[in-house]
């Protein structure tokens, strides 16, 4: 009989997604002000990568 396997959600990663964006959002308005929206954009794919590895480790 199989083993119900628990999916572990981390909050912290959602919390790195929502600053990436925030970055990102703020270089679009002003971007002599503030520096960083391009770092946002890989902080954001980086996160993104993250849940696709879990989700294909999981289903192998």
């Amino acid at each position: 009989m199989k083993q119900k396997q628990s999916r572990r959600y981390f909050t912290e990663i959602d919390g790195l997604r929502a600053l990436a964006v925030i970055g990102v959002i703020l270089y679009h308005i002003n971007p002599n002000q503030f520096i960083g929206g391009y770092l946002g954009v890989l902080i954001f794919f980086c996160s993104v990568r993250i849940f696709y590895n879990r989700a294909y480790h999981q289903k192998s």
